[in-house]
């Protein structure tokens, strides 16, 4: 990005405690769990610099896209349906971020692929650590759906809202 891209905001409560979500013009770019604690609009945007410090906050943009994703996490927690494709801003990450990601997108709703599954779909079968990371990097969790990537034994691996956010989303999608 040249100049300083304006973005917008939002924070909500869900069942695993606040989300913030945060959009460009491109779309969401971030969307992170935040805690049980409502969290300062200042610590939200602070955390959206270290994905690019070209960012600045604009109050007034990108309000209906904000909803939009809001209602749709909503929906996904309380009708335990899909988040529904939403115009995503991966700016931030390499292009081998941006194919994990994308091959995240493809992980149908209630199963697992290993890490293994992901760096084969996107031609690296040697690279299944390096897809790890590029989970772990992933600025737009739930929708960029990095909790549906599991070790190839089974267990659950890592995940940057915490495992037991991670077990819950799993759970609350195979209850489905």
């Amino acid at each position: 990005m040249n100049s300083k891209e304006p973005v917008n905001c939002h924070s909500f409560s869900s069942p695993l405690g606040w989300i913030s979500i945060c959009a460009g013009s491109e779309g969401i770019c971030q969307l992170a769990f935040r805690g049980q604690a409502r969290p300062d609009p200042g610590e939200v945007l602070r955390d959206l610099q270290k994905l690019s410090a070209e960012f600045e906050f604009d109050p007034k943009l990108h309000r209906l896209l904000l909803q939009d994703a809001e209602a749709a996490i909503v929906e996904y927690f309380s009708k335990r349906i899909p988040v529904p494709l939403l115009p995503l801003d991966v700016r931030s990450g390499t292009a081998f971020q941006r194919d994990v990601w994308l091959s995240l997108c493809k992980i149908p709703f209630g199963e697992t692929r290993s890490y293994l599954d992901i760096a084969k779909s996107i031609g690296k079968p040697k690279a299944p650590r390096a897809a790890g990371q590029a989970c772990g990097r992933n600025p737009i969790a739930l929708i960029i759906p990095c909790h549906r990537v599991i070790a190839h034994d089974g267990k659950l691996g890592g995940y940057g809202g915490g495992l037991h956010i991670k077990r819950a989303l799993l759970d609350l999608e195979r209850s489905a």
